[in-house]
């Protein structure tokens, strides 16, 4: 699966490219890559195939991948960089605070807007989220970020007020758009 915000988005077109060759080891028609490391006897292991991703895991972000693809019947060599993954649901919202970055939240006529977290899914239903609706729990586990900075907006509380009377029953949902337009995140939102 490619992320719309790696790298890897501008250099491959699934469903267009086929991955022939990864830092030059053939890719089965599997999609399994021939493991060919020293056996316990000092021989090659033979037969031994590992999944494509493999090749992936064993590399650092940082480093690239070489590989050979066929595009419309065209090889060509791609040098692809790998990068940590992005995932749209954050499982230590505090990275961004060691990147120099404080706490998100918004607080606006009464009601506070969050990104959504593991964290913040945790502290609400438990380690085990018993009771978190099954559109959350989805986009933590599944959600993809459309374009970098792309969050899961919130709104996590309702502070008592004339202003804010009815809004509760909007506790805990995803906030889609304000004012017609789509909530990319919050620094947006404001």
């Amino acid at each position: 699966t490619l992320e719309p915000t790696a790298p890897a988005w501008e250099l491959l077109c699934p469903g267009e490219d086929i991955v022939l060759a990864v830092e030059g080891r053939e890719v089965g028609e599997d999609g399994t890559l021939l493991l060919e490391e020293a056996s316990a006897q000092g021989g090659p292991c033979r037969g031994l195939r590992l999944k494509l991703e493999w090749a992936f895991r064993r590399r650092a972000p940082g480093e690239t991948l070489n590989m050979e693809v066929m595009r419309k019947g065209e090889r060509r060599q791609v040098a692809l960089p790998l990068v940590r993954a992005s995932p749209l649901v954050p499982a230590d919202p505090l990275d961004s605070e060691r990147l120099g970055t404080r706490p998100e939240y918004l607080i606006v006529g009464g009601l506070v807007f969050v990104p959504l977290t593991e964290p913040y899914l945790t502290e609400e239903y438990g380690d085990d989220w018993a009771g978190c609706p099954s559109r959350l729990t989805y986009l933590a586990q599944h959600g993809l970020k459309k374009e970098p900075g792309h969050q899961v907006v919130l709104l996590s509380d309702v502070l008592a007020c004339e202003f804010t009377q009815g809004y509760e029953a909007y506790m805990r949902r995803v906030v889609k758009s304000c004012d017609g337009e789509a909530v990319q995140n919050l620094e947006r939102s404001e």
